[in-house]
């Protein structure tokens, strides 16, 4: 008896270690087809959720510096009005383009007014402009636009600033009037009257 009780107890053994080695092939195999499908697919969801929130964050970021940005402009078209009795006047009429740096020295809007900019530069040494695009295809829209009302030879009675943030239906800030929105950008005006 002791020696069947022996025997079936190699025969048992002999069996968890063939069981053992069949088990070791099946994990030295490395994960299914549809378990690596899943997994990327999980990733990819994560991915997309952080990137909407990364780049809603950028652009609430450029907005803001958007905005202090315009308020400088502002304040430098005070103290302009201050010192020359009137706001800088516009040679060409309409909207000039605010800011150094464009492509080309053209802004969407038109060619840059360095005389404006030599205005402003009085009292704001750097003078910032922010490019947006939006959802226009290819089409870029430079964001700081200046304009003087009632003017005579040197100065003007009023000042309107336009300017575009990035996304639609932003805040423009205090005291402006929002002027329209679509495309990926909303379009900011500002009036300044004497």
């Amino acid at each position: 008896m002791q020696k069947l009780f022996c025997c079936g107890l190699m025969a048992i053994g002999r069996q968890l270690k063939k069981s053992d080695k069949i088990f070791m092939k099946k994990s030295l195999k490395g994960f299914t087809i549809i378990e690596l499908i899943v997994v990327i697919a999980i990733i990819a969801i994560l991915a997309a959720i952080v990137m909407v929130n990364v780049v809603q964050y950028i652009n609430k970021a450029k907005n803001a510096k958007i905005l202090s940005d315009i308020d400088a402009y502002v304040k430098a078209a005070q103290l302009y009005k201050v010192e020359y009795d009137g706001y800088p006047k516009v040679p060409t009429g309409g909207w000039a383009c605010l800011g150094e740096g464009y492509t080309g020295g053209v802004c969407y809007n038109g060619t840059e007014e360095s005389t404006v900019n030599n205005d402003f530069k009085e009292f704001l040494p750097s003078l910032p402009h922010e490019t947006v695009t939006g959802n226009l295809g290819t089409s870029i829209l430079d964001t700081y636009y200046y304009s003087g009302g009632g003017c005579n030879d040197s100065n003007c009675k009023t000042a309107s600033f336009m300017w575009v943030l990035h996304g639609d239906k932003q805040s423009c800030g205090v005291g402006t009037k929002y002027i329209d929105e679509g495309f990926g950008v909303t379009i900011c005006y500002y009036d300044l009257n004497q």
